[in-house]
């Protein structure tokens, strides 16, 4: 069941991929660029900056809840995704890209050998792995859980070196300032640290092995914003079900089905639940019979009471 489970999250999560992918290729997106929030010694937004009015339109304007843009890495990382199905079908992948394990390759088996730092041909970070990362292929076990993940890199492998990032609209995260303190959505705290870091890396010369440590911190961080963006989305709080998944009842009711008190004295016994009954809430029978029931109500309790047009209603005895 947890890899079947499993097995239908990477489905989705795929599905919003291509989802990404569609709105990088049809707009024409604005790249940013600086870290800053405002330009200096003034009130404006910085117009290369996360809150820019050039890129992502101007504050209270529609376009500002709907426009992206983008920031270049300056490099070539993995996508969070992949990394995450990585991970999990060994440690030593991820030993090796943050530089804290050895390993060399075998062309036989196409798949990392952990090794010691004197062993021939051993080495180890970012540039190394990714050196390999066409013909990685980790051995499926026929485990369900394990064999997703292996074919999710598979599938996606052409896909899953990424240079760029989307940025979420402005308006969705925007700053805000009341008197001299400021504040804006924890996801600008992650996009400035993947500017700074970009920053970090020469136009030339990406490949250097030199630069393995800014590296394997971009993909850190990479692996942060999509964790912030996929909480927002997931379970039945989340954006994409609570918004759009939600399933809303007329004249019925929904309810958890669960095991009755069966005990009693005997079978003869009003509370004994016979093998062709079922014990139903009142609340949630009323629910699922609601127009019945209000008719029944109308017609032998309040009728009876209270006559059609009537402006005054005897509430109150007065003798009782």
């Amino acid at each position: 069941m947890a890899g079947l489970k499993e097995s239908v999250n990477f489905e989705i999560q795929e599905d919003l991929i291509k989802m990404l992918e569609h709105i990088s290729q049809e707009y024409n997106l604005k790249e940013v660029t600086s870290p800053f929030i405002k330009e200096n010694s003034t009130d404006l937004f910085h117009e290369d900056g996360l809150f820019s009015e050039v890129i992502f339109g101007e504050l209270a304007s529609p376009e500002r809840l709907t426009t992206l843009g983008y920031i270049d890495l300056g490099t070539e990382v993995i996508h969070p995704l992949v990394y995450k199905a990585l991970k999990k079908l060994g440690s030593l992948y991820e030993g090796i890209l943050s530089s804290k394990r050895y390993a060399t390759y075998n062309t036989e088996i196409n798949d990392f050998e952990e090794a010691l730092e004197s062993d021939d041909g051993a080495s180890t970070g970012y540039s190394f792995f990714l050196k390999y990362f066409d013909s990685l292929a980790p051995k499926k076990t026929g485990s369900l859980s394990r064999d997703t993940k292996v074919g999710v890199f598979d599938k996606y492998r052409r896909l899953a070196l990424i240079n760029k990032t989307l940025v979420m609209p402005a308006g969705m995260r925007e700053y805000e300032e009341v008197g001299n303190v400021s504040s804006t959505e924890e996801v600008n705290t992650i996009y400035r640290g993947l500017l700074n870091l970009s920053r970090g890396i020469p136009s030339r010369g990406s490949d250097n092995p030199i630069y393995d440590t800014i590296k394997f911190s971009l993909q850190r961080k990479m692996n942060e914003l999509y964790t912030y963006i996929w909480n927002i989305l997931e379970g039945k709080k989340g954006f994409l079900q609570g918004k759009y998944g939600t399933r809303n009842l007329a004249l019925g009711t929904r309810n958890v089905i669960s095991a009755a008190d069966a005990s009693t004295d005997s079978v003869d016994s009003d509370k004994y639940i016979k093998s062709n009954e079922t014990q139903v809430p009142l609340f949630q029978a009323a629910k699922a019979f609601q127009p019945v029931v209000i008719h029944e109500l109308k017609a032998n309790f309040i009728s009876p009471i209270i006559s059609d047009g009537a402006t005054q209603v005897p509430a109150i005895h007065p003798k009782t």
